[in-house]
């Protein structure tokens, strides 16, 4: 069951050539299980290590 809320908006960071770091929110879309799955294990590679370990 997705137990998300549509309008949470979570903190992220990028760097530009600079070095410098910039900090804003954003929103994923996440429409499938599968996806909700890899957000939670923190990305699609993350989850796959999971399952080889199992």
């Amino acid at each position: 069951m997705i137990e998300f809320k549509a309008t949470r908006a979570d903190p992220s960071a990028g760097s530009r050539q600079a070095a410098s770091v910039v900090e804003f929110k954003a929103r994923a879309l996440l429409n499938t299980e599968v996806e909700v799955n890899y957000y939670r294990n923190g990305g699609i590679l993350h989850t796959v290590l999971r399952n080889l370990v199992r």
